[in-house]
């Protein structure tokens, strides 16, 4: 690439890559992970700490990151 980056297309960025040669973990990746936020949400009540970000905030292009904030955990002790 070199001093080339303009030439990366930025709409294109797939983690887990396509066709026949994608990763055949990806279902097992994302099942796992809807486990682990259902357990989150589950065992946990969150709230906003701060003001909320500017929708037109964060990067877009290759790492596509969203605005920054910040979230408080507490957990429950009802739950067992």
């Amino acid at each position: 690439i070199g001093n080339n980056l303009s030439s990366i297309p930025t709409q294109c960025y797939s983690p887990f890559g396509l066709g026949p040669r994608a990763c055949v973990a990806e279902k097992y990746l994302f099942n796992l992970l809807a486990g682990i936020l259902g357990v989150l949400l589950y065992h946990n009540d969150f709230e906003k700490i701060g003001p909320i970000p500017d929708q037109n905030g964060g990067t877009f292009g290759l790492a596509n990151l969203p605005p920054k904030f910040s979230l408080k955990a507490t957990s429950f002790s009802t739950h067992s």
